[in-house]
């Protein structure tokens, strides 16, 4: 598998993941210019959730996750989750 083929399905292996996590998002609160959210894990035999955190200011997704420590540049199933979370409630609230 050539470099790209392995980044593309890196890819979609990430998207299919936030996916499913989506849905299982929970916005904490509203602190001015962050909102934190909980990011409870597919597997609820797992107790590992993690807390993402936007920033209004830089428009910026930022987790505790291992992933996101390694590759901030690509982001983690957890921050594309929160980013489809808002994207849906964004949706909901237009006229």
């Amino acid at each position: 598998m050539t470099d790209e083929g392995k980044r593309d399905f890196a890819s979609e292996f990430l998207m299919e993941k936030a996916a499913a996590l989506a849905p299982l998002v929970k916005c904490e609160g509203d602190f001015g210019r962050n909102i934190r959210f909980i990011v409870p894990p597919r597997n609820p035999e797992k107790n590992a959730q993690h807390l993402v955190f936007f920033s209004k200011d830089t428009k910026d997704f930022h987790c505790d996750c291992r992933a996101y420590a390694l590759h901030p540049e690509k982001g983690c199933s957890h921050s594309i989750a929160c980013q489809m979370f808002l994207d849906k409630l964004n949706e909901v609230e237009k006229p």
